[in-house]
């Protein structure tokens, strides 16, 4: 198997240990590693075509007079990339460039920083905002704005892009029996693989799966995840047509 994430090369040799250091560093980007009292949301204010969405970044729980910075993590980079600095915050908690000296400029002074994405089916939006004093407060964002999510009665299992052209994903279930062995089942290209994945005292599991078929550009990936009163099945693409606009 051949990864291709950012200008880097995952080879066979790293290939698992990238993996699994992909998949644990997006399973940690959350809040729970938040300073105690802050959060971020993000609110969609538009979009243009063909599937750029634009949104405004409002924070709770963070003093006002700091400068902050936002740093994002693009599905398609190994790390979380340089971010906008000089950021401040208005009265209400939205993110604004005051235009003043060593902060942003906007189009006006105490405009409202227009954060662009343009994200594919099950591709997330990670992102970080720090203040630049030497607390570093810190609240955390991570969410996929277009779902590939499967849900019955309670339970719901989603995937989510974790590496270029889905060569690398996670799936996600919630609302399963807590503290029990669900029965996973993939088949992709005519390679089948079956095993367990185990809930935690909350009814979810966390599972990094590599895609790709040797010898193919691209396919198909179906898979279910069942346990009792639950069976929640995804298809999800790989190769040079997983990114899927809609």
């Amino acid at each position: 198997m051949l990864i291709a994430v950012s200008s880097a090369q995952v080879t066979q040799e790293n290939a698992e240990a990238m993996m699994a250091d992909l998949a644990k560093r997006h399973q940690g980007w959350n809040s729970k590693l938040n300073s105690p009292g802050t959060s971020i949301k993000l609110t969609e204010m538009r979009k243009s075509d063909p599937h750029l969405i634009y949104y405004e970044l409002t924070a709770s729980g963070f003093p006002l007079g700091l400068k902050y910075t936002i740093v994002t993590w693009p599905a398609n980079q190994l790390k979380a990339k340089d971010g906008m600095t000089g950021v401040t915050l208005d009265a209400s908690g939205v993110a604004i460039c005051a235009g003043t000296p060593g902060t942003c400029e906007g189009s006006t002074p105490n405009s409202p920083i227009s954060l662009q994405f343009s994200p594919v089916k099950s591709e997330p939006i990670r992102l970080v905002l720090v203040s630049d004093d030497e607390r570093h407060l810190r609240a955390f964002l991570n969410f996929a704005p277009i779902p590939n999510r499967a849900v019955e009665k309670d339970c719901s299992l989603e995937e989510v892009m974790l590496a270029p052209n889905a060569s690398l994903i996670a799936l996600q279930g919630a609302g399963y029996e807590p503290n029990a062995d669900t029965q996973f089942k993939s088949e992709s290209e005519g390679e089948h693989h079956d095993g367990q994945l185990k809930t935690d005292s909350e009814g979810k599991f966390f599972f990094a799966l590599g895609q790709g078929v040797k010898g193919k550009e691209k396919g198909m990936t179906k898979v279910n995840v069942a346990s009792h009163g639950c069976s929640l099945s995804l298809t999800i693409p790989w190769g040079k047509d997983s990114y899927q606009y809609e």
